[in-house]
């Protein structure tokens, strides 16, 4: 395993400097350099990292303060990796004893790590979704059954009634048969709501 690397870029000459370790967070063969002009870094990087790496750059130096960031790395063998590097500003003395900007930082591969998170904050997205899913249906359901409890209610007073024709018993029929059958399907929606939310509960009859 590669650990923790060590690197340092010098802000005034735009080199970054790599320990062994680093270079092997970086996955680079162990023949490649240590040291690398910053734009040959940033092609490291996968396309869509190489402006929030410019910016975590920036801020690590002109804050003063540690700045931590996640950036996609792709792999002399093309395959991609999600590093963390943590980095600080400070000020070093060359060899004409002039201060020269240095941004001190370390890294580690932590593409592991990060697959793992995403997965977990997507399973939490998904519970969300069902939960609120399953308000819905309950919600949904309740507001059509109240309605159709009405209309099946009438329908039945209204199929006693004796002076009725044999069309009007027989349209009575198919209001209720219908509204029977919706309601059985209003049926079915809350028990998905509730298998969803965990609170279905089966009776030995």
């Amino acid at each position: 395993a590669a650990g923790i690397g060590i690197f340092a870029l010098n802000l005034s000459t735009a080199t970054i400097t790599l320990d062994r370790n680093a270079c092997q967070v970086h996955h680079l063969p162990a023949e490649s350099p240590t040291a690398f002009v910053l734009a040959q870094w940033l092609d490291m990087l996968e396309p869509s990292a190489r402006e929030s790496a410019q910016a975590f750059i920036s801020l690590a130096a002109v804050s003063g303060v540690i700045q931590r960031e996640v950036l996609g790395v792709v792999t002399t063998a093309g395959e991609p990796r999600r590093i963390e590097f943590v980095a600080r500003a400070q000020a070093s003395r060359d060899r004409t004893r002039s201060r020269t900007p240095v941004l001190i930082g370390v890294c580690r591969d932590i593409t592991e790590e990060y697959a793992i998170e995403r997965l977990r904050q997507e399973m939490a997205e998904t519970r969300e979704a069902n939960r609120s899913k399953s308000e819905l249906l309950s919600r949904i359901s309740h507001e059509l059954r109240t309605p159709l409890n009405t209309i099946l209610g009438y329908a039945q007073l209204l199929q006693r009634d004796e002076a009725l024709s044999t069309k009007q018993r027989g349209t009575l029929g198919t209001i209720r048969r219908s509204g029977e059958h919706l309601a059985g399907l209003i049926d079915g929606l809350l028990d998905i709501a509730r298998i969803e939310a965990g609170k279905l509960y089966l009776h030995r009859g």
